[in-house]
């Protein structure tokens, strides 16, 4: 079946590799991104399967705008993958306000705006399949990486609470958590930095030197995880979680592990508050 899809920050990275594959396997696309002529590659090689807008996830304005120029373009919106984010790396008390806010308003607010934006359209035909990019690190944490952390945190809780109340409208939510893969996430600005100090140097370089190290030596490849993710949104029954990468399943594991190790070694405290 051919499907409509919408995805933010499909110039470069996660979003421009599960466009092409959408594209190349006969969906129709609307190509988002801040700047509609970083689209332009998508264009040359697809022509009129592919629609470019503008759309900055920050601004009200913008989402409207190419909410209406989506729907009016096919009359309907089947796919809506919510791809567009930033990254970050410093310690949680050496990153500025500004950074936070930043953080929060593209990875999470952002996300939820456009998510608002379509789900009515979604409501009314009873239909939909909402694919919203959280990472291994909206399960996990690791120093330095904090409050990137606690965004994909959010959009865990908040794609899991909205699976749950979508789900009798016949919409689907799928929560796509990709583990170092080799994209544009540590380039082209989308990783802030903050400063360290000497107190933070021995928690927080080394999540710094990590990250920089997916430039070149990640092990996933973004071209694969597009082909998963657009098989995924083909299916009848989809995951709500969507682990991507050797690397996220070595470390999901443990985690969890270790989850259930930490719930229950206070379980008798912990049972004990009752009344």
């Amino acid at each position: 079946m051919t499907n409509i899809w919408l995805i933010t920050g499909s110039s470069t990275g996660f979003g421009y590799e599960i466009a092409k594959k959408a594209l190349s396997e006969g969906h129709f696309v609307v190509a988002t991104a801040r700047k509609k002529e970083a689209l332009q590659a998508l264009v040359d090689e697809f022509g009129e399967k592919v629609l470019p807008l503008a759309l900055d996830v920050t601004n009200t304005a913008s989402i409207t705008a190419a909410k209406d120029a989506a729907l009016a373009w096919k009359g309907h919106i089947d796919v809506l993958v919510n791809n567009a984010g930033i990254g970050q790396v410093g310690a949680v008390e050496e990153t500025s306000d500004d950074i936070y806010k930043k953080l929060f308003a593209v990875n999470v607010f952002g996300l939820v705006d456009v998510t608002k934006a379509f789900l009515p359209h979604m409501r009314e035909k009873k239909n939909g399949h909402i694919l919203n990019f959280s990472s291994v690190a909206g399960l996990l944490v690791m120093p330095g990486f904090g409050p990137y952390c606690a965004t994909k945190h959010a959009v865990e809780a908040l794609s899991e609470t909205l699976a749950a109340e979508v789900a009798p409208l016949g919409i689907k939510v799928t929560i796509v958590e990709p583990g170092a893969f080799r994209t544009n996430f540590v380039g082209g600005g989308n990783l802030m930095q903050s400063e360290i100090s000497d107190d933070y140097k021995a928690t927080v370089a080394p999540t710094r030197d990590m990250l920089e190290n997916m430039k070149e030596h990640a092990a996933g490849d973004p071209a694969k995880l597009a082909a998963a993710v657009v098989d995924i949104a083909q299916q009848e029954q989809p995951p709500l979680r969507l682990p991507m990468g050797v690397d996220a399943m070595d470390w999901l594991g443990p985690r969890m592990d270790a989850m259930k190790e930490m719930l229950f070694a206070n379980e008798e405290l912990s049972r004990s508050t009752n009344f």
